[in-house]
């Protein structure tokens, strides 16, 4: 009966050695994790960045357009002196 006692101790054994490789590849996986989440995250941030950079001078471009054919329509209308 100690044969089938050591047996299992030795399965055991080779399971607690298994789990503790699995273990330290999840905490390796998790550490490459933590790196691409920072570098989402600066990502994101830069994109925000260009969002609103090309966003304020879409904005520009419009006003100056409505302003351009605001002045344009005014000079066009009848009544008015040039």
């Amino acid at each position: 009966m100690s044969t089938a006692k050591d047996r299992h101790y030795q399965q055991l054994a080779a399971k607690f050695q298994s789990l503790s490789q699995e273990l330290a590849d999840t905490q390796h996986h998790f550490a490459t994790l933590a790196k691409q989440l920072n570098a989402m995250n600066n990502l994101g941030a830069m994109h925000a960045a260009q969002f609103m950079a090309i966003s304020r001078l879409l904005d520009e471009e419009m006003v100056q357009k409505m302003d351009a054919a605001e002045t344009q329509s005014q000079s066009t209308e009848p009544g008015t002196t040039q």
